[in-house]
């Protein structure tokens, strides 16, 4: 990690890491006796680095842009070719064996002002782009049914923007005078 302050005017934290997973899983079926073991398996190892530029254009204000790269890796059910029930969603899966891990990019900018060190708002923008993203689909079964599964769709990004803000309530008492004095 290699943490930068520019004078009084920025800071730049940037870092590298490094993940690997070797995952296995061996399935068969309990109720059939002469089963053949499925084996999902992958090995990943990944550098993922990240980086953020904090600027103080004045002392209360604080403008950042930062990028991070992360992974998400398929949980053991959904590599197994194995039905199980999932009791949140009263729905029954099967797994998939072919499933990679997911990368995912993140990108976010925002800016924030501290009127007092107890008061602040914010306002940001964000991106997430993901590669090889885990999707719920559906295959269909004998007898005209279907059962959720799960596959690696080729890309999907997250975008969108929030607004937060923490004041006092004297300083809302004064900004809207319908505010009972009792708060």
């Amino acid at each position: 990690m290699l943490d930068v302050e520019l004078g009084s005017l920025a800071v730049i934290v940037a870092g590298v890491r490094q993940e690997t997973a070797d995952f296995q899983v061996d399935t068969f079926q309990a109720s059939q006796v002469d089963t053949e073991i499925v084996s999902s398996n992958f090995n990943q190892s990944e550098l993922l680095p990240s980086a953020a530029l904090t600027v103080f254009p004045v002392d209360e204000v604080q403008i950042r842009a930062a990028y991070g790269r992360t992974t998400s890796r398929p949980t053991f059910n959904e590599l197994t070719p194995s039905f199980f029930f999932d009791p949140d969603s009263d729905q029954q899966f099967i797994g998939n064996p072919n499933l990679g891990p997911t990368l995912i990019d993140g990108y976010d900018f925002r800016a924030e002002w501290y009127p007092s060190t107890t008061e602040s708002v914010t306002a940001g923008v964000f991106l997430k782009d993901y590669t090889d993203p885990l999707e719920r689909t559906f295959r269909a079964q004998g007898g005209g049914g279907q059962v959720a599964t799960f596959q690696n769709a080729e890309s999907a990004d997250v975008r969108g923007f929030e607004v937060g803000g923490r004041f006092e309530f004297a300083r809302l008492r004064h900004w809207f005078s319908f505010v009972p004095e009792v708060l």
